[in-house]
């Protein structure tokens, strides 16, 4: 790649970027909100500006001469589309830091009492939302991953590889039988191999269809072969390609290549399934190191590198409830209701929770979204919230901050339904609750004592977390420049994941990783035992094989078949002998031709 090199008035300006994104009022990211694949993100200051500094600052955008100076036109005619973008988004955060209402920039803090606050009931009608009984886990996989979503994806498959052959004529796929239309059928087929790599991991994708002994599964060359395979995972497509615009344009979608699927799949998970009281907001992060402009840096995160998904969890179980895949600056997130003067990240947690509000539900956030604004918004929708905040957010109480504590000593301040509190574990923790008063309780016995928000926080806030733990060991994505296919597996992944967390609700038995290799079996089963596909060298030279005759049929009392190694030279052989250890279970003459079928590659 390429080094560019800066002026020292660019670097400035890309520095004070990197700081304005930080000023939003519930937008300061431990981690960078927007990285760009080019450069090592720039990680933003943990400090706020305070009040004084914003009025020092407005005063003097207002002192300003209307006509920019001679070396602002100049910095203004270097300056790429990205920078300009981000001087636009940064000067409109400072015009909305004007309309906050004066009660969040600095509520009242009185001392806390243990009156407890005024909770909504929960009036959300929880549980599934569709039909169970007596399902078998592919059923359970169909309520969310349908027919006519995977019908989509095997036509927009066939669209982009005519479109791909009319381009380039004179590529090897446009050779005859070099491809041939996809259909759902083998769309399945696909699907049901690729979540069995995801099960048996290898280090190649070749060597599922590798003839060695040692590294042999039979299920892959009796289902597909492998150029089919890898043809269909090169033309794999979930969007009309030819409408897709690219350009510098704010408004062209980002994820337009995916979006059929997120739509589809965001309603569905609406649809099968409502949550129960506690839920938990945060974000995932899929591998991904190509050049890519929503890429995430995230340090906390193992993966560093990636594209970022929002996720609405259930925290008991880990069921996405809805969720949301980052965009860049989020710039034209306008969720319903929400105040147009709430940050980046409050709109996020809106637009997921919106469907969910003034039902009652007990959400619980970390340090990255909670602010006073987004919580008094959502104690006015009847959804209180709970979680941890950072000591240098605006309107939270410095005198708390200030405050020393003994080991496992709380204290805790009130400011209407709001509740602020610090407590002295083995580190100083903040925590903001509509939820709580500031009493203490003892977990379990033998336990320190320790106060409720922060043991009901640490008990509901998971659900994002566990369902990352539960998909990560099955994970089937590999390493590839097209992030939208990975992103795409990981979506449906993400599917099945959901249908075994209702599988397991219907108090059914298999775990996990037997349930997706059920659903492995049942999406290959059908390919696997279709005739004519091609037999499988390593099993028939390996193991114990004896020879049968045939068994009689309803027309036939002694059927016969062709000889396997006869009709490969050539000549015409009827007999009644056949192998039933082998898949096929291949006509075999009994004096020579079994013995040569079983002991010769090539024969």
């Amino acid at each position: 790649m390429a080094k560019r090199s800066f002026t020292a008035q660019q670097i400035v300006d890309l520095i004070c970027q990197s700081g304005e994104s930080s000023e939003e009022l519930d937008s300061e990211e431990s981690e960078p909100e927007d990285s760009d694949s080019e450069f090592e993100p720039i990680p933003d200051s943990d400090t706020l500006p305070s009040e004084s500094d914003v009025e020092e600052t407005e005063s003097s955008e207002t002192a300003m001469p209307e006509q920019p100076s001679t070396s602002q036109e100049q910095e203004e005619s270097v300056a790429t589309p990205r920078q300009r973008r981000r001087r636009q988004q940064s000067a409109s955060t400072k015009r909305r830091r004007t309309d906050v209402p004066e009660e969040l920039l600095h509520p009242v803090w009185s001392p806390a009492n243990l009156e407890a606050p005024s909770i909504p009931p929960f009036t959300g009608q929880a549980g599934i939302k569709v039909q169970t009984a007596n399902l078998s886990p592919i059923q359970f996989m169909e309520l969310i991953i349908t027919d006519e979503l995977l019908g989509s994806i095997a036509e927009q498959t066939n669209l982009y590889a005519q479109q791909h052959i009319a381009e380039k004529p004179q590529s090897s796929y446009a050779r005859p039988k070099n491809w041939w239309p996809t259909t759902v059928e083998e769309i399945k087929t696909f699907l049901g191999l690729t979540i069995n790599m995801g099960i048996t991991k290898k280090t190649d994708l070749k060597r599922y269809w590798s003839k060695r002994p040692i590294q042999h599964m039979g299920i892959f060359s009796q289902t597909m072969s492998r150029t089919r395979y890898l043809t269909i995972l090169r033309f794999l497509h979930f969007s009309d390609n030819s409408q897709y615009q690219t350009g510098e344009d704010p408004n062209i979608d980002p994820l337009y290549k995916i979006r059929p699927l997120i739509d589809y799949l965001s309603q569905k998970f609406s649809e099968v399934y409502v949550p129960e009281k506690n839920i938990s907001i945060d974000e995932s992060l899929v591998h991904f190191t190509g050049r890519l402009r929503i890429k995430q840096y995230i340090p906390s995160k193992r993966a560093r590198y990636g594209i970022k998904i929002y996720k609405l969890c259930e925290s008991s179980t880990g069921f996405t409830c809805a969720f949301r895949v980052y965009e860049g600056k989020d710039s034209q997130l306008d969720p319903p209701g929400c105040p147009p003067y709430m940050g980046t990240n409050g709109k996020v947690v809106w637009d997921l929770i919106h469907p969910l509000l003034n039902k009652g539900y007990n959400l619980y956030l970390d340090n990255y979204y909670t602010s006073i604004p987004l919580f008094k918004h959502l104690a006015r929708e009847n959804t209180p919230a709970c979680g941890t905040i950072r000591s240098n957010r605006k309107g939270f109480p410095q005198s708390l901050v200030n405050k020393r504590l003994k080991p496992d000593e709380s204290e805790g301040l009130r400011s209407e339904e709001m509740l602020a509190l610090k407590y002295r574990g083995k580190r100083d923790v903040y925590m903001l609750s509509t939820i709580h008063t500031p009493e203490s309780i003892t977990p379990r016995t033998g336990a320190q004592e320790k106060p409720k928000c922060v043991h009901e926080y640490s008990q509901y806030m998971g659900g994002v977390d566990r369902n990352d733990a539960a998909m990560k060991p099955y994970l089937a994505a590999r390493k590839t420049r097209y992030w939208y296919k990975k992103l795409g597996l990981y979506l449906l992944q993400l599917g099945i994941y959901n249908s075994f967390i209702l599988y397991k609700m219907s108090k059914n038995p298999l775990s996990n990783l037997e349930f997706q290799e059920e659903i492995a079996e049942s999406l290959i089963s059908k390919a696997a035992t279709h005739p004519g596909r091609r037999f499988d060298s390593v099993e028939r030279l390996s193991g114990y094989h004896v020879p049968e005759i045939i068994p009689q049929t309803g027309k036939k009392q002694y059927p016969q078949k062709k000889c396997r190694v006869c009709t490969k030279q050539k000549i015409r052989t009827d007999t009644r002998y056949h192998c039933p250890e082998c898949p096929e279970k291949p006509g075999l003459c009994l004096k020579d031709c079994f013995k040569v079928y079983h002991t010769c590659l090539n024969f």
